[in-house]
């Protein structure tokens, strides 16, 4: 669970509803995307313009990464939801106020790219089955981005009123 108020992470163990621990993070933690394993947990930091990395089976904080403001972009990244690519090794992240989406790459857990101008602060961000298409939801456009993933080039923007904030993609059964 993230609780922005305190900067912290709280796990709770399912079968007893009992909180088991209790994580410090980087500033106004905002969501968790976990390993397909379930090891590691990525924690988005919408003011600390980071992302954590948790070890989920002894709750400890093994690293950070820092998310680099765009060259020729006034505003610093916020990072609000993540997702990771199917086959694991990308996770993406959208970047709020900074109209992006940042590209980790989950092995060596650095940031390798920025996808820009993808829409008015994106929140909610998910991925296609097949991992050629990212959307996200961008509230005060009132708008969904459908971004090409290998050419980090918003394709179109489709008017959903109101002011979306997450998003899920369908999965097959």
């Amino acid at each position: 669970v993230t609780c922005e108020a305190t900067n912290e992470i709280v796990a709770v163990e399912t079968a007893t509803n009992k909180v088991v621990s209790r994580i410090k993070v980087n500033p106004r933690p905002r969501s968790i995307v976990f390993t397909p394993d379930g090891k590691t947990a990525f924690i988005t930091s919408e003011t600390g313009a980071a992302v954590d990395v948790i070890d989920a089976t002894t709750h400890k904080v093994t690293g950070s990464i820092a998310l680099p403001q765009a060259s020729g972009n006034p505003v610093a990244p916020r990072p609000m939801g993540g997702v990771l690519s199917p086959d694991g090794r990308e996770l993406f992240v959208s970047l709020g106020r900074a109209k992006s989406v940042g590209v980790i790459d989950v092995a060596s857990r650095k940031f390798v790219r920025s996808i820009d101008e993808v829409g008015t602060r994106p929140w909610g961000i998910d991925i296609s089955p097949d991992g050629r298409k990212l959307f996200t939801a961008n509230g005060p456009s009132s708008d969904v981005s459908v971004i090409d993933v290998a050419s980090g080039k918003v394709e179109r923007r489709i008017a959903v009123g109101g002011s979306p904030w997450g998003i899920d993609v369908a999965r097959a059964r």
